[in-house]
């Protein structure tokens, strides 16, 4: 009898569906799984644990479903909008800074309203939404200036931004502008801006800080822009005079939701890129907007300025950002018609016959719109296809043409219909899902194929996708896919389209993932998700690069639902445990410089008795982490006529790991670690560090040749390979 080492190193591919079984000719089964559960492929090839959750404050026990939605803010701080039947919530972690448009009309589109003239100025023809000031011998100064009032935010950043530029000169003229605190214009200067040399074809342009803080005087700020000459004529034009301010917002009250529950799942959300806005669409609601102005918070229907949008008493359903566009669809009763509002003016779909005004297209014969993405191009999914819309007229030379009313095309991509879930961007590609939600797929726009390109990202692992809802996108802790089920699981798919990886795992914990979203937080990515537990629906947090056990080799600590209680003496009685209520748990207990598992234990009135008393505990919910191979046995000899009878001997090659309570299993028996291996809840756990751990598989006979590995405690494990030496005889 012959002995081989049959050894798998490359996990990319994650779950493999049974269908391909056999087929060791393919890559994907060379690097696949049969299961690959709470765990996931890293782009190196490893296997590690998924991360733990831990809970955050929001917890209701009265609903069964909800969401969770990404608003993102400046400086890289976010933060996550809950909806459910009760209530609309904004959760962070962090202080937000809001801001607020302290001048109306600033671009003047609406000629001179709400500003105060000087000297002869007016609402200019010739390049409109400007104002013009004329200065002539007789009368050798204008001005515009405007005041607001009722500021009573401590504002902590003041920011002009200025646009103007010279159309008629005789002679150069001195251009002054001005900011100010206070309700008296020239009274109490914050800033000011001069330009002496101000003559034909001179262009300004000012996006700056001024240098204030705190609460105006008189809660009140003005601007100016004053043009003087020396008895000349002269004609400048302000194109734009806006001035801005941040504060840290106050803690965002509990909205009333409007929605039911049952129609939670459809609502599709868009984030402004011009403000602190964030709009939500469903087709049974009027569109809702969720606004930070300044330190006020706001939830109300949106109200829309112009022309009344053609969807008239029915509600969009679909929506996206594109070319500083709103774009919505999919009313009843107009299921294939796309609006867009003006072009960096969001609540304005009034249609002139200008340009850049909104617009009102419908699809003919291309099915309901599903979902809308503002990629390269406008690219949108319907029940029969995927199609890009977009310019298609003389004139046009590129794809990133703004597109008017009279010059957009629908032209289809792929025959692949889609469900109604909103879309990700993932690398370079639209990911999203079939009708039937068996699949996820990615579209991408090929420069070779001119035109957009849909591939099946689920084709290796079709056993595992099954209703998805959600779709979520995030590069922590790996470039992943995240999608949640109908019946409440979480599928993760480690991706890079330019390297060739797709790897997809399961994940489960005790209840049900809702929903899921990536926002930043404190400088990286953080990813949410609601689940529905014993005790009620929570906003719960995948667990950060923050949250370690120092004392033990910085892992993580494998606990769902986790909460750290810490006390001013030792305690054996742990108390704070109200959203763990009658859920069965493990501790961690650090005692000295050590730290132990204990438990398993049931949580009840809120709290659990511990058998080691510590000053810190940390307390959740274990999860089992197993990845089991594909048949090894399959693979044969060179010659064809060799194949595994048995096993004498099955490992796993580990990364830093710690081993207790692992487990090495085939199908000719479990194999638990012994002697120095074994887990002891009263001993420390060994120093995690790289390592092989070896069974010998006494009797066993085993034809299929498969390995898996299962972990149920709390620490951390990364694995780089699984083996087994076979005994092999002529078949």
């Amino acid at each position: 009898m012959a002995i081989r080492h049959i050894e798998q190193g490359n996990f990319t591919a994650g779950i493999v569906s049974p269908r391909y079984w056999g087929r060791k000719d393919l890559p994907s089964y060379q690097a696949g799984l049969d299961e690959c559960l709470n765990m996931y492929p890293t782009v190196e090839g490893n296997l590690q644990r998924r991360l733990p959750t831990v809970v955050t404050n929001l917890r209701d026990d009265t609903i069964t479903d909800g969401r969770c939605i990404p608003w993102n803010f400046d400086d890289d701080k976010s933060a996550v909008v809950t909806i459910t039947k009760n209530a609309v919530n904004v959760y962070t972690t962090q202080s937000l800074s809001g801001k607020k448009q302290v001048i109306k009309n600033e671009d003047f589109t609406k000629g001179l309203d709400n500003w105060t003239s000087i000297g002869r100025v007016r609402a200019s023809t010739s390049f409109p939404g400007t104002a013009e000031l004329l200065t002539f011998p007789w009368d050798d100064s204008a001005a515009v200036s405007q005041v607001a009032t009722g500021i009573t935010d401590n504002i902590t950043a003041l920011q002009l931004d200025v646009t103007a530029f010279v159309t008629v000169s005789e002679n150069a003229a001195t251009l002054t502008i001005t900011v100010g605190q206070g309700a008296t214009v020239g009274v109490n200067t914050l800033y000011t801006y001069t330009e002496a040399d101000w003559k034909s074809n001179s262009r300004l342009t000012i996006s700056t800080q001024a240098a204030f803080s705190g609460v105006p005087e008189g809660g009140a700020l003005w601007v100016r822009a004053r043009v003087a000459t020396q008895n000349q004529y002269h004609q400048t034009n302000v194109d734009r005079f806006a001035l801005s301010y941040t504060t840290t917002a106050t803690t965002a009250p509990a909205f009333p939701s409007p929605y039911d529950e049952e129609d939670l799942r459809t609502i599709q959300y868009v984030q402004s890129p011009w403000t602190d806005q964030l709009v939500l669409v469903h087709k049974n609601y009027p569109p809702h907007e969720l606004v930070l102005s300044g330190s006020t918070w706001s939830f109300q229907e949106i109200d829309f300025i112009g022309t009344e949008p053609t969807w008239s008493d029915a509600n969009p359903s679909v929506c996206c950002a594109y070319q500083g566009r709103l774009m919505l669809a999919a009313a009843a009763g107009k299921g294939q018609t796309i609006w867009g509002s003006n072009p960096g003016k969001w609540y304005d779909f009034d249609k002139s016959g200008a340009d850049a005004d909104g617009l009102d297209v419908t699809l003919t014969d291309h099915g309901e719109i599903m979902w809308m993405s503002g990629h390269k191009q406008l690219v949108v999914g319907t029940t029969q296809g995927i199609y890009y819309v977009g310019p298609d007229g003389l004139g046009v030379s590129d794809s990133g043409s703004l597109f008017t009313e009279g010059n957009i095309g629908s032209f289809r991509q792929s025959g692949h219909s889609n469900r109604k879930v909103q879309p990700i961007i993932a690398n370079d590609m639209t990911v999203h899902t079939s009708y039937e939600g068996d699949r996820i797929r990615g579209v991408a726009n090929s420069n070779e194929n001119q035109g957009w390109v849909s591939s099946d990202l689920t084709m290796f692992s079709r056993n595992v996708v099954s209703g998805i809802k959600r779709l979520c996108w995030a590069n922590y802790p790996q470039p992943m896919i995240y999608a949640i089920t109908d019946t409440g699981k979480l599928l993760t798919g480690i991706f890079d389209p330019h390297a060739g990886i797709i790897g997809w795992s399961r994940h489960d914990t005790v209840g049900e993932f809702r929903d899921i979203c990536t926002i930043h937080e404190d400088g990286a990515e953080a990813v949410y998700i609601v689940v529905r537990r014993t005790n009620g629906t929570m906003l719960e947090k995948f667990a950060g690069p923050d949250y370690f056990d120092k004392a033990f080799g910085g892992w993580q600590l494998h606990l769902d639902s986790g909460i750290e209680r810490s006390f001013p003496a030792p305690v054996t009685v742990v108390t704070g445990l109200d959203h763990l209520e009658g859920e069965t748990v493990l501790v961690y207990s650090q005692v000295g410089n050590v730290g132990q598992q204990q438990g398993p234990y049931t949580v009840e009135g809120g709290q659990i008795t511990v058998d080691i008393a510590s000053n810190l505990h940390k307390v959740g919910i274990p999860f089992d982490s197993v990845a089991r191979t594909l048949p090894l046995g399959r693979y044969t000899a060179a010659n064809g006529h060799s194949a595994v009878k048995s096993w004498s001997k099955v490992g796993v090659r580990m990364l830093y790991s710690s081993t207790p309570a692992l487990s090495v299993e085939s199908t000719g028996g479990t194999f638990i670690p012994t002697g120095a291996e074994q887990y002891n809840s009263t001993e420390a756990p060994p120093v995690a560090r790289n390592r092989v751990y070896e069974q010998q598989v006494l009797g066993a006979h085993d034809t299929e040749g498969q390995i898996t590995v299962r972990t149920s405690n709390i620490w951390g494990l990364t694995i780089t390979a699984i083996y087994g030496k076979a005994e092999l005889s002529d078949v």
